[in-house]
């Protein structure tokens, strides 16, 4: 019954229709209807008794303090006076009006389902935060993206209501991982975005990889489902450097680099911080040397040509062509490499031109406990 109320305010257009559909609504489920029609109106709760008789009061109070040309939208305001003036039930309703205000100016700005800021309240955000960032101020002003590896998949496996679910659990969890005063919000569909002021890169790069492992770690119900068994995120993000880039030109870089996360998946791109940044911390390395492959974790391993690497995948050449998302084993051996480590990937970019050896973007497998400490040992100096 609530949301037939609200469905009614909505459509309604004038006091009357909705005097009318109310009127119509008491019939087939009394006078609860009335008390769902004073809390939608000025948020107070009533008796279901009490609650009709102050409504069908108000009504004839309308009649009595507003002249007839007022009286067609009329009915909150002689609502309020009636409730103030004549039974003290609101001691202030400009306390009432406040909140109803806000109430107006929160949907205009928020996203209904997750509860956080929209794409029109980010971007206006994002434009107001670069204009005041002062001309000799060091830090600077950051932008997120984020986006929700395979969560067609997820969707189309798990149903749109656990879809939604999981949605609301993300924009949670990206709401907790930033600081007070930063905005947080829903961009559209899957993508969420944040703007961080007075930030350096460093600092945006810990804030988005903080977030990006909390989701790895949720409980999300139905993850199990998918190919990868773990509902995960990637982000791109961008600096505000230059005082002459607009937050449009910010924005693309963003989605640029948003976009090469998405090739390895529950990544973060730039990994490449600074040149000082060393790679354990979590750069991409320029590596041209040998590595040995196998579809089984077994001989026969064949060669591959390495092109770079970081903790979260590698790029390499090879004769054999793969599908996506088929799992590869790879093999590091001296004396190509510091150490000799062995670990688990999987094909998340194809790049294959017309003649000449295969590009593949492969991720590491990060359900391996060693994943992370093997491949942070291959990328040292």
């Amino acid at each position: 019954m609530k949301s037939t109320i609200e469905d009614l305010f909505a459509a309604c257009k004038d006091d009357c229709s909705l005097i009318s559909g109310l009127t119509e609504l008491s019939s087939q489920h009394g006078n609860l209807v009335y008390q769902e029609a004073l809390l939608h109106l000025v948020g107070k709760s009533f008796q279901v008794d009490t609650a009709a008789r102050y409504w069908q009061e108000a009504i004839d109070h309308r009649e009595l303090v507003l002249i007839r040309e007022r009286q067609k939208n009329g009915l909150r305001p002689a609502l309020l006076d009636y409730l103030h003036q004549v039974v003290r039930e609101l001691h202030d309703p400009r306390i009432v009006e406040a909140n109803h205000l806000k109430k107006i100016q929160m949907a205009s700005i928020q996203d209904g389902l997750t509860g956080l800021f929209n794409q029109s309240y980010f971007k206006t955000h994002l434009k107001k935060m670069i204009s005041q960032r002062p001309q000799t101020e060091e830090t600077m002003v950051g932008c997120v993206l984020f986006d929700l590896d395979h969560f067609k998949q997820y969707n189309d496996r798990c149903g749109h209501v656990a879809g939604d679910l999981a949605l609301q659990q993300v924009a949670q969890t990206i709401l907790a991982g930033v600081r007070e005063g930063d905005v947080a919000a829903r961009y559209g569909g899957e993508e969420f975005g944040i703007v961080l002021s007075h930030v350096t890169a460093e600092q945006t790069f810990i804030i988005t990889d903080r977030i990006r492992h909390n989701i790895e770690a949720l409980d999300i119900a139905g993850q199990q489902h998918l190919d990868r068994k773990n509902l995960t995120i990637s982000a791109g993000f961008a600096m505000h450097e230059s005082l002459t880039e607009t937050a449009n030109e910010l924005l693309r870089r963003a989605d640029s680099e948003l976009y090469k996360a998405k090739l390895f998946r529950n990544a973060i791109s730039p990994q490449l911080l600074n040149k000082q940044r060393t790679p354990r911390q979590g750069s991409r390395r320029k590596r041209y040397a040998v590595v040995e492959y196998s579809l089984t974790g077994k001989a026969p391993f064949l060669p591959a040509v390495s092109h770079n690497i970081s903790p979260y995948g590698i790029a390499i050449e090879c004769e054999h062509h793969f599908a996506l998302e088929t799992p590869l084993f790879l093999r590091f051996r001296k004396p190509f490499w510091p150490g000799n480590r062995e670990v688990w990937t999987t094909v998340c970019h194809i790049n294959t031109p017309p003649d000449g050896p295969a590009r593949l973007g492969l991720k590491f497998d990060h359900e391996s406990a060693l994943s992370f400490e093997n491949i942070a040992i291959l990328v040292k100096e």
